[in-house]
């Protein structure tokens, strides 16, 4: 499976947001920018990410560009990357992040049936899951993946304490900080967390 927020057809992912989020605030927009495509950097399968989405690229809002000539549509501007580093920074610490954790490559259905068990208490419109017990043969014994769609901060009860790597202004190998027994995922963000405790939330699926 390869999985994706945006390719050169339609719009972009930028624009996709513009359009669809009217109003909303510049900085929560660059929120659901990385919540997008951190859920594609640390779902199982093959990541596929639009160049220059990660400097929250623009089209100039064109849905269908492969003939145009307007220079503000098919070129990229570099100086994007400047102007929006820290979501390039998240990009960045995602991809480094799903490198060296083979956790999130997992290539057997059976491996994926064992070791990805959903949190069944999740808020509404956040998605919760584990990767348990050394998934795939990952160096962590546990991680947590949650992604929060609502437009305001949500917690999820994980017993344990807990690091993370992953929040909604950073991402990559470096601890962000501990959490325990409930971890808070910012407005229109993610979290990507690890323990050594074995057992994990109590609460989870029991496929």
């Amino acid at each position: 499976m390869v999985n994706y927020a945006s390719v050169h057809d339609d719009h972009c992912l930028w624009d996709k947001l513009l359009l669809s989020t009217p109003g909303v605030p510049e900085n929560l927009r660059a929120n659901m920018d990385k919540l997008a495509v951190g859920i594609v950097l640390t779902a199982q399968g093959v990541p596929f990410l639009h160049a220059g989405d990660e400097f929250l690229r623009s089209k100039n809002l064109e849905k269908n560009s492969y003939n145009s000539n307007d220079p503000r549509v098919n070129p990229l501007d570099w100086s994007l990357k400047s102007t929006n580093k820290e979501v390039f920074e998240f990009y960045r610490g995602m991809i480094a992040l799903r490198k060296a954790h083979p956790a999130f490559r997992m290539h057997d259905q059976a491996d994926v049936n064992r070791h990805l068990k959903f949190i069944v208490d999740a808020p509404d419109k956040a998605v919760a899951y584990l990767l348990k017990d050394h998934a795939n043969g990952d160096r962590w014994p546990q991680i947590l993946l949650v992604y929060n769609g609502n437009r305001q901060a949500r917690e999820v009860a994980v017993p344990g304490t807990w690091t993370i790597v992953a929040n909604d202004r950073k991402a990559g190998m470096e601890a962000l900080g501990l959490a325990t027994n409930t971890i808070q995922i910012e407005a229109c963000s993610l979290v990507v967390a690890h323990t050594e405790n074995r057992f994990g939330p109590a609460r989870i699926e029991r496929k």
